[in-house]
């Protein structure tokens, strides 16, 4: 739809057709002069260059959706339309009378300007109108200016009426169509037209505002621009000849056009609706009253005309910038650059785009997308290249003919070629006329456009069309840095003395580092980086008493920013200037992935209720980052009940049995707590512990009284010794009476008892066998010697429990009960697909369980959690002989049914827990078929850990020597075969290498079928890597002693001091023995490559009286993996000579002695000091009277140079060591 020209020789085919009449000729050749005004070379001007107009970073994408507000008619070539189908006739004049057509050469041109369509010849006929809104693919024998039909505006909305009351003239529609939950950040509409500012004027058309209407508006609103390009081009008509675009002539008022050179006014309009779009989502956005001109203004001086306004064109875009966490899983950079940029014939122009970052590695997908003007389907020959890409294509714009008026579609990362049309709209015809809207997805990217690039240039060019770039957007992945906070409190119900703790986590989900994070508690709606006062703070009767973090320091600040508490990784033990308070976090900076966790405490107090029973508060947590923009993430809440209770308490699994709750260890829900009648037994009143593992009750639950407090799980077991305690350190009820009990609690109305908990001690869980994961539906039973009944020496409950998604279980023996002595077996029934007793982890024998005055309880292993990799001890006997401790983490294993996955069961075991360079370690493999049919020609495919070495002719498999296949890390052993249930073992021996640095080092092994598809789960063994004493630890040796010549050296006769501390940085206190020498073993494992530094310092309190340092102190020594070091300390017993002055000895008002005692007075002191044939150490002590402490510290710093200047002036003096001191009479209470 461009202003195309040819060349004279270009024309010369369109004039071979003038054979047949001079006149017809004459029309001919003046209607391809015309013609050739659209395809010849323009000269444009006032281009700009893409530019950034938004971008941001987000999980989301770019969509673009709009619609050409211009179009042909299926009529005749001079109406227009005004309804959805393109058909229909225009009244230009409003008059009700369509203009007919009729020869009306030289008739004064007017805005209802008929045409002639009188030449067959040259008249293109109106149904061809229909054939050519359906495609924009060229085929014509002749390039055609939109096929040669006239423009005019569409209108679908006839009747509307903008909210300012203006009529709307020419309106069409499109959808937006975003993925559900997608939330819009930006959103951009630009419109374009041809109209120079001058016709703009002239004809009262704004070009800078345009009614748009969202699916939330019920009216047309107005929409200013916040910017309008211009390009005006001018079109050289042939010499002689007259030239008319879509605006005409000059001398009417009508146009600005020249009469031999037509003008080619284009604009394009942006304005920033996000509120708007982001308020209405989805739906149908409609747009009308761009200003433009089409066959209205038609201007030339002739009737035969046809081409004089067939290359206008309208359209507007919707640009919408939306985040879509919920189907996008990475990062991407969304940009979005516009400008105009006039592309003429034979001309290239190239912009450069930047302002973003492709991913630094790797292969990634990139959506990029234009909006382009006057791009005509019948004119090829244009072409854009995009970075490395020479010719940008797809099915629907082909090579050659890009911009051809098309509005489509491709998707991120699509495969092939292929393109979609966006019809969702009205009208919504495939030829566009003049107008492109068209994504790309770009093959390739890391190719065609590269990795860690910045910018990259775009050309345009075209050897017959014309068109204009208006707007392009980039989405691609790229490396950003992202907040997020997660917040949790825990009880989220809390009476009066309880502790709440508030966890803070900040993760980094970007993929680049984020610096300079600080975390605040509570969040500021004021809150930024720079702290905002005052700043709200947690209310009163919330008193902090520890706040740590894992990363970086906290301080705690008043609401004016003062420092209540000073920053560190851990406040402990707070007392005071903790409450109306908040949290202050730097964090420093946080990597890819990586999260800090910030843990606060807080006690709850009267004050907090203020005044009542109870009191709901919302607390919100926010984090920043410094990153160019900066980073924020905030909204996460925790929510707590403050609460005036009877009794409160906790349920939860003691893993370490300390009674205490502990941060790691798990809350249990859905534990019932009775309050029964302590006659009756009666249950009075019920309460199920929540989330927290929590319960209370309140006056509103059971009056003030004395009564005992029963626990019970779900299904009625009552399972471990409840702790009666309280916040006081009082303990309100019996708890040694009865299990799972507190006997005899009095209940006081505002006594806020808490602390009536339930700690259980797991006997174990029920897992599986190969993945340690925990069974659920696993019937377990207790069965005893004679007299064992379990319905009386059991809980209530316990006998047949059914282990839930935990595999959690327990038994408690009631010895008090009579349970007698013997031996007690536990079995299981599994559920369906498992199999008990386990043959790939079997019981040891019989536990002779312990008495509890030895230990309690007992731990069969010490994890609370089955560890299939570590040690898998477990017991199904005990002898208990009524006397004995508890037995807990006693982890029973079952054995999975074969699946289709997973027919041979494989385990591997390795006795050596941990292990040191060099060392030997043992590993057995236990493979069986437990399927219903056999196997042959299987491998069993073993793959050791990195820096471990296999040991030939250790292989044996079912006690054979078997050599496996070496490659690499991989030992297989190939053809194995499998009977029906038969196993095969395997033992075999791998050496530690050297270059292993020390952790923990996993071996695993499975079994694969002939076509090497796993036919086994994966077994593994782990082992760590621990420090050798020889070979990685450095020792440190040294001496404390007796320095007599001061020189800090160990001389010969110079003995030990015995008794003396030396401490180091990590917490040894090592005490030197009778010869004054210490050694620290393994004292520091250094780096592999370079060493490292250790820092010892001696307890100079520990030194004898009168000692003192004369080397330095603390020492740095250099430590080697495998070397021995050596640090001494030196001390020296010192005669202490005190030198006393006031200002009497000073001239007034300065620093120096009177000139007696400069003289004399200070080669006396020298002199005594050398007559006491020993090391010296002078005392100087300044009495200060009147406080002016800057002129005592002169003249003491003046005193000791000149005493330092005189004892150094003989050779062979040990090293003078000066104490000095400034006191007051009027504060010591002393006299010099």
């Amino acid at each position: 739809m461009n202003q195309k020209r040819i060349s004279v020789s270009k024309a010369q085919p369109l004039s071979s057709r003038l054979a047949n009449s001079a006149t017809r000729a004459t029309r001919i050749l003046m209607t391809a002069l015309i013609v050739g005004s659209c395809v010849l070379s323009p000269i444009a001007n006032a281009d700009r260059n893409f530019q950034i107009r938004k971008q941001l970073t987000a999980k989301g994408s770019i969509e673009a959706i709009g619609n050409t507000q211009m179009s042909c008619s299926t009529g005749d070539l001079g109406a227009a339309s005004n309804v959805a189908s393109s058909t229909g006739g225009y009244d230009a004049k409003n008059d009700g009378v369509a203009h007919a057509i009729g020869g009306l050469d030289g008739a004064a041109p007017t805005d209802d300007q008929d045409v002639d369509n009188n030449d067959a010849d040259n008249a293109v006929g109106a149904s061809d109108c229909t054939t050519s809104l359906a495609s924009n693919l060229s085929g014509l024998p002749r390039y055609q200016n939109n096929h040669f039909f006239y423009m005019h505006f569409l209108d679908v909305d006839t009747a509307a009426v903008a909210a300012n009351g203006a009529p709307v003239t020419n309106s069409t529609t499109a959808d937006l169509a975003l993925p559900s939950g997608a939330t819009v950040k930006a959103a951009y509409l630009y419109w374009a037209a041809w109209m120079s500012s001058a016709d703009a004027t002239a004809k009262g058309r704004s070009r800078s505002t345009v009614l748009f209407k969202t699916p939330a508006t019920a009216q047309y609103q107005v929409v200013s621009a916040t910017t309008t390009d211009e390009v005006n081009i001018t079109a050289n008509g042939f010499q002689g000849a007259a030239s008319s675009l879509c605006d005409g002539r000059t001398g009417d008022g009508l146009g600005t056009g020249v009469a031999t050179k037509g003008t080619y006014p284009v604009y394009q309009s942006v304005a920033d609706v996000t509120t708007l779009v982001a308020a209405a989502g989805n739906g149908t956005y409609k747009v009308g009253n761009i200003a433009g001109m089409d066959a209205r203004d038609s201007e030339g001086t002739t009737a035969s005309g046809y081409s004089e306004h067939t290359n206008c064109y309208a359209g507007w875009t919707l640009v919408v910038m939306y985040e879509d966490t919920a189907n996008i899983s990475q990062f991407r950079s969304l940009t979005l650059f516009d400008g105009l940029i006039e592309v003429g014939q034979n001309v290239t122009k190239t912009t450069t785009v930047s302002g973003f970052q492709t991913p630094n590695s790797g292969a990634y997908d990139t959506l990029a997308g234009f909006i382009v003007y006057e791009g005509d389907g019948r004119v090829p020959n244009d072409n854009t290249a995009l970075a490395n890409i020479t010719q940008l294509n797809n099915d629907a714009n082909p090579i050659n003919n890009i911009w051809n008026s098309s509005n489509t579609r491709q998707t991120i990362g699509q495969t092939g070629t292929a393109a979609t049309a966006f019809a969702t709209r009205s009208p919504s015809d495939v030829n566009m006329f003049g107008f492109d809207i068209d994504t790309f997805n770009i093959p390739t990217p890391a190719t065609n456009i590269g990795n860690g690039v910045t910018q990259f240039d775009i050309s345009f060019t075209t050897s017959l069309d014309v068109y204009q770039p208006g707007a392009f957007f980039l989405v691609l992945p790229t490396e950003t840095a992202n907040l997020e906070i997660a917040k949790s409190v825990t009880p989220s119900n809390a009476a009066i003395g309880e502790t709440v703790t508030f966890s803070v986590t900040v993760t980094n989900s970007g993929t680049t580092t984020a610096t300079g994070v600080v975390m605040r508690d509570p969040k500021d709606d004021a809150d930024s980086l720079t702290l905002s006062t005052p700043h709200t703070v947690l209310p009163s009767g919330l008193a902090l008493t520890q706040v740590t973090t894992t990363q970086g320091t906290c301080a705690i600040k008043d609401t004016n920013g003062t420092v209540l508490h000073a920053s560190s990784a851990s406040l402990t033990g707070l007392t005071s200037n903790n409450e109306n308070a908040l949290v202050d976090c730097a964090l420093g900076t946080i990597g890819p992935g990586g999260s800090v966790t910030i843990v606060m405490k807080a006690t709850v107090g009267t004050a907090f209720l203020q005044g009542g029973k109870q009191r709901d508060y919302v607390n919100v947590a926010s984090a920043q980052a410094q990153q160019g923009n900066p980073l924020e993430a905030s909204g996460n809440t925790a929510a707590i009940k403050g609460e005036d209770v009877l009794l409160a308490g906790r349920v939860w699994e003691d893993t370490n049995h300390d009674r205490v709750l502990n941060d790691n260890e798990t809350l249990r829900s859905g534990w019932i707590v009775n309050i029964l009648d302590t006659r009756t037994g009666q249950v009075l009143a019920t309460k199920t512990t929540d989330s927290d593992g929590r319960y209370s009750f309140t006056t509103n639950d059971i009056s003030p009284g004395t009564y005992s407090l029963q626990f019970l799980s779900a299904n009625g077991s009552t399972l471990s010794r409840a702790v009666s305690n309280n916040f006081n350190g009082s303990k309100p009820g019996d708890d040694t009476s009865s299990p799972g009990s507190i006997v005899s609690i009095t209940l006081v109305d505002g006594n806020n008892i808490i602390e009536q908990n339930l700690p259980l001690d797991p006997s174990g869980i029920v897992y599986n066998s190969l993945t340690g994961n925990p069974v659920a539906g696993a019937t377990v039973s207790m069965s005893g010697p004679p007299g064992f009944d379990p319905a009386i020496h059991l809980a209530v409950g316990q006998q047949n429990q059914v282990t839930g998604s935990d595999g959690f279980y327990r038994f408690d023996i009631n010895q008090f009960a009579g349970a007698p002595a013997g031996i007690y077996t536990i079995s299981v029934i599994p559920p369906a697909a498992f199999t008990f007793v386990s043959t790939n982890i079997t019981p040891s024998g019989t536990l002779d369980v312990p008495s509890s005055v030895l230990i309690d309880p007992f731990l069969v292993v010490a994890g609370n959690t089955p560890n299939i990799a570590g040690i898998t001890t477990y017991y199904l006997s005990f002898l208990f002989d009524g006397n004995d401790t508890n037995v807990v983490n006693n982890h029973i294993p079952l054995d999975p049914v074969s699946s289709a996955n997973t027919p041979i069961i494989i385990s591997k075991t390795t006795p050596k827990e941990t292990v040191v360079k060099g060392d030997l370690v043992p590993y057995s493999i236990t493979a069986t078929n437990v399927d219903t049919t056999t196997y042959t020609n299987t491998a069993i495919v073993d793959t050791i850990p990195p820096g471990f070495k296999y040991v030939a002719g250790t292989a044996t498999l079912d006690g054979a020597r078997s050599e496996p296949t070496v490659n690499g890390r991989t030992l297989t052993w190939s053809p194995v075969n499998f009977a029906l249930s038969q196993s095969h073992t395997i033992e075999m021996v791998l050496v530690v290498g050297t270059g292993v640095d020390l952790g923990k080092y996993v071996n695993s092994v499975q079994v694969n079928n002939a076509l090497g598809t796993p036919i086994s789960n994966v077994a593994t063994a782990t082992v760590l890597v621990v420090e050798d004493p020889i070979m990685d630890c450095s020792d440190i040796i040294g001496t404390v002693f007796a320095d007599t010549n001061g020189n800090a050296y160990q001389d010969l006769g110079e003995r030990g001091i015995p008794g003396v501390r030396v401490v180091t940085v990590n917490g040894l206190l090592i005490t030197t023995d009778q010869y004054g020498r210490y050694h620290i073993a393994c004292a520091d494992i250094p780096k592999q490559d370079r060493g490292s530094n250790f820092i010892l310092k001696l307890d100079e309190r520990t030194l004898p009286t009168g000692y003192r340092l004369t080397s330095e102190n603390p020492r740095v020594v250099r430590t080697t993996r495998g070397k021995l070091v050596k640090a001494n300390f030196a001390a020296a017993l010192m005669q202490v000579v005190r030198l006393q002055l006031d200002e009497r000895a000073f001239v007034a008002g300065a620093s120096e002695l009177l000139p007696q005692w400069a003289e004399q007075g200070l080669k006396q002191v020298v002199n005594r000091l050398v007559a006491e044939g020993q090391l010296g150490l002078l005392r100087v002590v300044y009495w200060s009277k009147d406080n002016d402490t800057d002129l005592a510290e002169r003249r003491v710093d003046w005193v000791i140079e000149q005493l330092e200047s005189l004892w150094g002036s003989e050779d062979g003096r040990p090293p003078l060591t000066v104490e000095r001191e400034i006191r007051s009479p009027e504060a010591t209470g002393e006299t010099p």
